[in-house]
């Protein structure tokens, strides 16, 4: 294994006598570099202020038997992040760090105690977060059979920004079952049920 010395002596031989043997200098067994580990992401395709891993999947091989930990360097949009330290050896990104559309490489670098190994790298498009409401009210409270309800979204969250936009669907409550009613506005989905 590496830093083992190996020394040789050379004896000649005529094949009757051998003569008298000349040692050889010795030589140190050099450090063998891990290779390259096999890694992915979890999840797989991260979404806006979703935090995500790089896993090692399959760990680095190296032939002296070292442990070896692993460095990340992690890139947004080609340009380095500190995630604390760059490179780090933190595998996981905080979700409040990432937007949609955001590209992020991540350079996974095998370490032995000595040397750096055969790098590999992953990446991952940011994909969009889904909105959320805090509540939706009908109003009037209680409507009379020829009134005309209105729905309310309150407390609109988007993590990408985007504008509040509503796609309301109706029921109302039929032999014991919620019946749609087919009435459709806007863009987003809000089940509404009168």
């Amino acid at each position: 294994i590496h830093f083992d010395t190996i020394e040789a002596d050379c004896i000649p031989f005529d094949g009757i006598d051998s003569g008298a043997d000349v040692s050889a200098s010795g030589v140190t067994v050099v450090n063998t570099a891990p290779e390259a580990p096999q890694v992915s992401l979890n999840p797989a395709n991260p979404r806006s202020g979703e935090s995500f891993s790089v896993v090692v999947d399959v760990a680095s091989a190296d032939d002296d038997n070292d442990s070896v930990t692993y460095n990340y360097s992690w890139y947004r949009d080609g340009s380095p992040v500190d995630n604390p330290t760059f490179p780090s050896t933190n595998p996981t990104l905080n979700g409040d760090t990432t937007f949609r559309n955001e590209y992020w490489e991540i350079k996974v670098v095998p370490h032995d105690g000595w040397d750096d190994g055969a790098s590999v790298k992953v990446s991952a498009t940011i994909g969009n977060s889904a909105p959320a409401i805090g509540l939706c009210n009908i109003e009037p409270a209680s409507p009379g059979v020829d009134a005309d309800p209105t729905a309310t979204p309150i407390g609109w969250d988007d993590y990408d920004s985007d504008p509040p936009a509503y796609h309301y669907v109706w029921y109302k409550h039929v032999n014991g079952y919620w019946e749609d009613i087919n009435i459709f506005t806007n863009l987003k989905l809000i089940k509404l049920k009168v």
